[in-house]
């Protein structure tokens, strides 16, 4: 397949490797050795397989699995929706990463150093929004009003992260 290349792997393992961080730093959790390989084999290796055919849909299994896993770990709803919180941020990190690096950094000139620094801003991006998550999440617990502004705070990011798709988009659509 022309889709299964160097980039598209190194991209892949990285992407499926934060989100999983995301949701094991914000939700404290730890994982045993059999778990992580049932993380391996049910959602890294069957997300990587059906992604060239289905492209970024499959986010949908990897998702759907990982946030059954936590909520049998943990038994409790609301973790769910922390997974979700966690593709939100990290698609902003990527949006962000992606427009730092192939917009402003384009003049680097090699297709390989640029690849490094789209992971090295995606990377940092998405520990940043990890720990200020989790930071703001357990204030707002604190205080008793995380449940009552959860629906808002997740509308506003869902928006958010459409307006940074949107924006790197255009930017690909119109080369600029």
């Amino acid at each position: 397949m022309d889709v299964l290349t160097i980039e598209f792997i190194l991209m892949a393992i990285v992407q499926f490797s934060m989100l999983l961080f995301f949701a094991t730093y914000v939700l404290d959790l730890y994982w045993s050795k059999k778990q992580f390989l049932i993380i391996l084999f049910v959602i890294f290796l069957p997300t990587f397989i059906i992604t060239p055919f289905f492209g970024p849909i499959s986010i949908l299994y990897y998702l759907s699995v990982l946030a059954i896993m936590i909520y049998r770990e943990t038994k409790v709803v609301m973790n769910i929706l922390h997974v979700f919180m966690a593709l939100i941020f990290l698609v902003i990190g990527d949006n962000i990463s992606n427009i730092l690096t192939f917009r402003l950094f384009n003049g680097i000139g090699n297709e390989y150093l640029s690849l490094i620094s789209y992971f090295f801003f995606f990377i940092v991006f998405g520990l940043i929004f990890a720990f200020c998550y989790k930071k703001i999440v357990k204030y707002l617990i604190s205080r008793l009003v995380f449940y009552n502004f959860v629906s808002y705070i997740s509308v506003f990011l869902g928006i958010a992260t459409v307006i940074f798709m949107y924006i790197n988009i255009m930017a690909i659509d119109h080369d600029n």
